[in-house]
Formats: C-alpha cells, structure tokens, sequence
C-alpha cells in the first residue's frame, strides 16, 4: 500500500504488512514515517496492545492515522480558510458588514479568487484521498469476513476472531460512514467555491455596469454642458450672420448716400439711399436661405450615417 500527500507533512508512505496464522502476528515494513507519524504510530501500538494478534489490529491503526492526518490536518484548516473568505461575500448567516463585496478593491477580488481555486484543487485531492480510504476500510471489512470463515492450526485464534468479528465489523462500518461524510463535505465545499466564484463574478459585472453607467451620467453632463456654451455661440453667429451682408454693401457704397451741411447743421440723405435697402435684403435673405439649406443637409446627412 502507498500513500502521498506532501513531504512537508510526512506523508509520504509505503506500507507492506503479513500476518502470521499460525503465530498470529503481523509482520510488515513502513518507510517514509516522519518522527512525529512514527511515535504516534508506536503510542497506537501501545494502547492496543492486548489485540496485537488480530490480524487487522495494523492496518486499522494506519487507517485511523491516515483519517486523523486528512481530516485534522487538511480539511478542517482549509474549511476555516475558506469560510473566512466567504464571509466576506455575504453568502453565510455569520455575522459581516452588509454588502461587504461592493467595497473590495480590485486586488481583494483577485486574492479572494485566487485562495478559492487553490483551495478549490485542494479539496478535489482530498476527496480523492477520503474515497481511498473509503475502499481500504471496504477491503478491510471484505478480509474480516473472509477471516471469520477460515480455519486455522492455532487454536486461539478462531474463537477470537469470532468473538470480535462483530466489534470489528461496527467500527469498520463506522470508518467507512465517517471517511464518507468527509468526502461528502469535501465535495460540498467544491460546490460552496463554485458558488463564491459565480457571486464575485456576478458582482464584478454588476460593478461594471454601476461604473459604465456612471461614466454615461458623465458624458451626458459634458455633452449638456457643450450644448449650453454653444448656444450663446450660435446666437453670435446668427447675429453675424444677418449683420454680415449690411456691412458688406455698406462698404462698398461708402458714406455717399449721408452728407452733412455745414450751414444749416443738418444731414442730407441721397435719393438713391434705397438702393442699399434694395440690394441689402436680398442679400441678406439669400445668405440665411443658403444656411438653412446647407444645415438641413448637413442634419441628414448625419442621420444617414447613424443608420
């Protein structure tokens, strides 16, 4: 039998184990046991003592070891973690601001992410590692069953393990329920990150939106804005516009239509005065007409290229 998980932690073991029939003793070679996993598996050894002739006494003993170091030493710290961070989303009744996510920044989405995708590969490992020891505590239950039937030379031991094939049986059966909770709860916490990911995405998004439609209300401000210093603009275009052609013709027809006389102190008009009226309007109007004409179609020419 072989078991890895992380040098780190010790974890990395290799087991062969025999069992003696006729002597009733278990024989076998561990290797890879850090110092700490080697004196725990001795006090084991110890507290068990007046079984060591039940040939599955060992292996139940590694198993137990294994379970401890799965659960207690992984699963449990990593669901700590995780709940932290959770916590912080809103999705569990513990107690936290209110809408805690809209107020995280950028980098507390990415580090958030980040542990639950790492927590996320964490968790898949050990749910594979829980269902090995699901099938180790089946196969064990499969032995003791195969044991209870046999016969052997020694004559203490069918009597034994017929007296203990029950006990044995209910704690295996308890591994096996108990290895299957962890795994079930090691799969529910894959689900509780899938949905901390769809929440912080979904929020993202919604932030998005809330920003782009701030950023709208903006240009809308801006674009009012420009439309109001236009007008006082247009307004003196317009102005210019009808003034332009008078001061034109005026121009050029000088001041010979007004003379003044020195002696009677008053101004003379000219007859021909109304020539300026005459050829002023006119031009005036064409002028404005040509504006109007050139801006409707410049407007419909905008609307053309907007469809």
């Amino acid at each position: 039998m072989g078991f890895a998980s992380s040098k780190a932690c010790g974890t990395v073991w290799q087991i062969a184990l025999s069992w003696n029939a006729t002597t009733g003793r278990s024989t076998g070679l561990i290797e890879g046991l850090s110092p700490n996993r080697a004196e725990e598996l001795l006090e084991l050894l110890n507290l068990n003592s007046q079984n060591l002739d039940h040939p599955l006494v060992l292996p139940e003993i590694l198993l137990h070891m294994l379970t401890a170091h799965l659960n207690e030493r992984s699963r449990v710290p990593l669901e700590e973690e995780f709940y932290a961070l959770e916590s912080l989303t809103g999705l569990t009744s513990a107690p936290s601001p209110i809408n805690t996510e809209w107020y995280l920044g950028f980098d507390d989405f990415k580090s958030i992410t980040g542990t639950a995708y790492k927590t996320l590969t964490r968790m898949v490992f050990l749910t594979r590692r829980f269902r090995m020891l699901v099938s180790f505590a089946q196969r064990l239950q499969y032995l003791l069953a195969e044991l209870k039937g046999e016969r052997f030379e020694n004559e203490h031991l069918v009597p034994m393990l017929e007296r203990t094939y029950h006990q044995w049986n209910q704690r295996l059966l308890n591994r096996v329920a108990v290895l299957e909770a962890y795994e079930h709860q090691t799969e529910c916490v894959q689900k509780r990150i899938a949905n901390l990911n769809i929440r912080l995405e979904t929020v993202l998004s919604q932030m998005n939106t809330q920003k782009q439609s701030q950023i709208a209300t903006i240009n809308l401000s801006i674009a009012q804005a420009v439309r109001s210093d236009s007008i006082p603009v247009r307004t003196i275009a317009y102005v210019t516009l009808v003034l332009l052609p008078g001061a034109i013709v005026s121009s050029i027809f000088g001041m010979n239509f007004f003379q003044f006389d020195e002696g009677s102190g008053t101004v003379l008009v000219a007859r021909t005065f109304w020539w300026y009226w005459a050829v002023t309007i006119p031009v005036t109007l064409g002028v404005v007409g040509l504006w109007n004409v050139w801006n409707f179609r410049e407007k419909r020419r905008g609307l053309g290229k907007e469809m």
